[in-house]
């Protein structure tokens, strides 16, 4: 007794579909037999909706007839090269469908006695998972590079700016230096507020909140939003006379005003319009039972509206998603939205967006209104501290020019000073002279130690120590997390010698 081939199964396009289809149906894999003759001898189902048409119409026609332009491909040279040399190939090819749309395939060709089998699976995710890893990690390593410069960047502005004070004040403003210095000191806080936006575009920064007047901030911005979106679309402004203010990040709010403003102007590729709108609303509870997660009460709204393509409800539902994006994998990381998102939310507010195909898009972002600054509690800037009597500060920095301005601001304030230029020698000082060091400003990126362990290990010699921490970082990578958690005063490079004798006042009071 002989047993079955199951080869002889193919002699024929009849024979051939006898196979055990309905067994091959049940995979999500496409499987397809083409003969010598090159055409198809079996069909599932699978590969039937991976090439969006039936099995009835490609078995017995021919692969080229069905699929015209494969022979300019690599799937067509492989497929020869396995009908040939019967050895086993591989390939990933991106196919595009009549109506536009790309799905990527993996296609296996085996060699069978009467031709080659050839499977497919659909890896269009898997490729797009690949790709999102490929730039989280591009952005994370962006990330830390620009954390780097920024910090370096903003001791050299710190030095800049304070130095341009030391100058003015033994200038007159009638000579000509003065205003050469003062030109001198706009352009570096210029850099500062550059440095600020480089952040905010890759790195998730630490809440700094301030009073905030949305308008002024639009205001600001306008000049450098109208060169990001180019000359053929118009930005207009609707901007509340009577606006109120709220408590918020400057950067972080500047990067979702950028974000918004870019993903209108993508929308708009034959030109148009975005406005920027602020208004003072009221949600009531009525809205609020509308509106998940909104609380009743006084709010302040920054829209951003544009007249272009709008989106239906299904992209509407997925914009904030990590990595979700409509454009192609080589125009949008589908991060930004999702950055406006938390950054909203982490600024207790709420954003709703509304869009239909066509009608263009309007995002609305509601940040709750600060009642007692509009009632008269207005902040101030910062004005020069004077040290109080023989008040002694230990000041642990690792940059000598930074040091050295620190420093002379500090003592021409009246201040005591003793230097440190690490953690571990900021530490042998101060056990030796606890008793006499009323405050500790130390930088927290620094070699040997970081601002974190010199906390705990001076809080271990002293629970009562006053700290003060300085940073050119602004991202949570830089350890400043902890240190904010733990209630201790931060204040951001570069500073200005009134923000630095401020800050040291009020860490005194602590």
């Amino acid at each position: 007794m002989t047993s079955k081939n199951p080869s002889n199964e193919l002699q024929t396009d009849a024979t051939a579909n006898n196979l055990p289809h309905n067994a091959m149906d049940y995979l999500q894999e496409g499987c397809v037999i083409i003969g010598r003759n090159r055409r198809y001898l079996y069909v599932n189902d699978a590969a039937a909706r991976h090439g969006r048409t039936t099995k009835e119409s490609l078995v017995g026609r021919p692969v080229l007839e069905a699929y015209p332009g494969l022979e300019r491909t690599q799937w067509q040279d492989l497929l020869e090269e396995c009908m040939e040399s019967r050895v086993t190939q591989r390939f990933e090819y991106e196919f595009e469908y009549s109506d536009g749309e790309k799905k990527w395939f993996e296609f296996r060709f085996e060699p069978v006695p009467h031709g080659v089998f050839v499977l497919s699976v659909d890896i269009t995710q898997r490729r797009q998972d690949q790709e999102q890893l490929r730039v989280s990690r591009k952005l994370e390593a962006l990330g830390r590079l620009t954390g780097g410069i920024a910090h370096d960047f903003n001791n050299i502005l710190t030095v800049i700016l304070n130095c341009t004070d030391f100058a003015l004040k033994d200038l007159d403003e009638s000579e000509r230096r003065h205003k050469d210095i003062t030109e001198i000191g706009k352009a570096a806080g210029r850099a500062a507020s550059l440095t600020r936006q480089l952040l905010a575009f890759s790195r998730r920064q630490v809440m700094k909140p301030e009073i905030v007047d949305l308008n002024e901030v639009l205001t600001n911005m306008r000049h450098m939003l109208q060169r990001l979106i180019g000359e053929d679309i118009t930005i207009k402004s609707q901007l509340a006379e009577d606006l109120g203010k709220s408590s918020l990040d400057p950067s972080q709010i500047e990067q979702v005003i950028m974000n918004l403003v870019i993903n209108a102007r993508d929308a708009l590729p034959g030109g148009g319009w975005i406005r920027l709108e602020t208004a003072n609303v009221e949600l009531d509870r009525d809205y609020a039972n509308r509106h998940l997660s909104v609380e009743p009460g006084p709010y302040v709204m920054l829209g951003v509206a544009d007249n272009g393509m709008g989106m239906d409800a299904s992209i509407r539902a997925r914009i904030f998603d990590p990595f979700f994006t409509t454009k192609g994998m080589d125009k949008g990381t589908g991060l930004g939205l999702s950055t406006v998102f938390g950054i909203v939310k982490q600024s207790r507010g709420s954003i709703w967006v509304y869009s239909e195909p066509g009608e263009g898009t309007v995002f609305k972002i509601y940040f709750p209104r600060e009642m007692s600054v509009e009632q008269g509690e207005t902040r101030s800037a910062p004005t020069r501290v004077q040290a109080k009597s023989n008040e002694h500060i230990l000041l642990v920095e690792d940059d000598e020019a930074v040091r050295m301005t620190t420093q002379r601001i500090l003592q021409e304030a009246g201040y005591c000073v003793r230097i440190a230029t690490n953690g571990r020698e900021a530490v042998e000082i101060y056990r030796e002279n606890a008793d006499k060091i009323h405050l500790v400003i130390s930088d927290v990126v620094m070699p040997k130690m970081k601002g974190q362990e010199l906390a705990q290990i001076l809080h271990s010699i002293n629970p009562d120590v006053r700290l003060l921490f300085m940073s050119g970082y602004t991202d949570e990578s830089a350890g400043l997390t902890g240190i904010t958690a733990s209630g201790i005063p931060l204040i951001g490079k570069p500073f200005s010698a009134a923000d630095l004798t401020s800050a040291v006042r009020d860490a005194l009071k602590s």
